[in-house]
């Protein structure tokens, strides 16, 4: 049944209020987080008093002003390959309000989530199974250091989780990774200057990063982007230096901005997606090689990359976000498309997947595609809008 024209715009505003806040927190935090060390408290405050203004004052304009409702509008045509489209869903999970509405975005891998509590202390973070349900909890604590700020986390498969961050220590600061389980901290890996924003691990059980140096940037000294660790050994090996990845900003590598790229640890392979460059890299781990791919134009031009994933085949799939404002309306595009390579070229081409392309008003077209989690194996786990917050399903050709 329609709604009215009053209700639409208040769902409408509401839903544009929330996506400005999960936006600076996913990426203005993060940028400043370079600089200083942000108490999580005091961001939650201003996220609040934010959106209460937000709000209040889309209702001011709803009573003051004319209403103009947003419009679905019809899938667009896009230039490259059928990519075949989803099954139904097979299986369906549905997570309690606290998850989907905290800023921290989940981190999906080995069949879990993983994410970083809201409040922080006493609990840092918490570890989902597949079926949303926690599995574990923890305080990051490291002896002899002040854990200042927790940057990233992700579902690990010997242990619980694989957390980033920052500390205080004597002296000055440094980074870190710490594999955490039975609800505490197990081994530590100091990273020094080094930012870790993206994490996953391989299936040999060594730890892969995406991020930055500050410290080497400011004194224009080389350094490598992604950076492989071990547990037992510290860093093992670089790739991509900052000097030849035509980047011309790391402040944001992890996240799913322009700026951003995105890390995934595959079955044989390490793959990475850049999305100023619009490029996919591949790391082979087994003969310490690099290769790059140079993307065709993005179907959504004005879009960022903010879900990513390798299936146990190697199909890659990419989840694209785009958003606009116009003079009366915000706007927001979404698709699924899947990743193809020339390897003889170095060239890759987008395909569409049947059904996820859609330009719509979020809080009235239900059931659309909304984001890639991750693979499962060779199924793909997404969210659709007003459905379950994970879903269970196959490309069919």
């Amino acid at each position: 049944m329609p709604t009215c024209p009053v209700t639409r715009q208040i769902r409408h505003l509401k839903a544009q209020a929330e996506r400005i806040v999960f936006y600076l927190v996913d990426s203005h935090s993060r940028y400043y987080l370079d600089y200083v060390f942000v108490e999580p408290a005091r961001i939650k405050i201003m996220i609040l008093r934010m959106w209460r203004f937000l709000f209040l004052a889309g209702l001011l304009s709803l009573l003051w002003g004319k209403s103009v409702p947003a419009k679905q509008q019809p899938e667009q045509v896009i230039s490259g390959f059928s990519a075949g489209h989803l099954s139904e869903p097979y299986r369906n999970v549905w997570c309690s309000a606290v998850t989907r509405l905290d800023p921290h975005k989940p981190t999906w891998a080995n069949g879990h989530l993983a994410q970083l509590a809201d409040e922080h202390f006493p609990v840092d973070l918490i570890v989902f199974d597949g079926e949303c349900k926690q599995l574990s909890s923890a305080h990051v604590a490291i002896p002899g250091w002040t854990v200042t700020v927790l940057i990233a986390a992700v579902p690990a498969i010997e242990v619980d989780a694989i957390v980033s961050g920052g500390a205080t220590t004597n002296p000055g600061l440094t980074f870190f990774l710490a594999q955490i389980s039975s609800g505490g901290v197990v081994s530590v890996i100091r990273t020094e200057g080094f930012m870790a924003r993206g994490v996953c691990e391989a299936s040999d059980h060594t730890i892969w990063t995406i991020g930055r140096d500050g410290e080497k940037e400011k004194a224009h000294e080389d350094y490598p982007l992604v950076q492989q660790y071990s547990a037992e050994k510290g860093f093992l090996h670089g790739y991509l230096s900052r000097a030849e990845s035509g980047l011309t900003k790391t402040t944001l590598l992890g996240a799913s901005s322009i700026y951003g790229a995105l890390l995934v640890c595959g079955k044989k392979h390490i793959s990475v997606y850049l999305n100023e460059t619009n490029e996919y890299i591949e790391i082979d781990p087994s003969t310490e090689s690099l290769r790059r791919w140079k993307m065709d134009t993005r179907p959504l031009p004005k879009g960022q990359v903010d879900g990513f994933a390798v299936t146990e085949k190697g199909r890659i799939y990419a989840s694209i976000f785009e958003d606009w404002r116009t003079e009366t309306d915000w706007k927001f595009r979404r698709g699924l498309f899947e990743l193809r390579l020339d390897p003889n070229s170095g060239l890759g081409t987008w395909g569409v997947i049947g059904g996820t392309l859609s330009s719509y008003d979020p809080e009235d077209v239900p059931n659309v595609f909304f984001k890639l989690w991750g693979a499962d194996s060779e199924d793909l786990v997404i969210r659709r809008l007003n459905d379950a917050y994970m879903s269970w399903v196959r490309v069919i050709p």
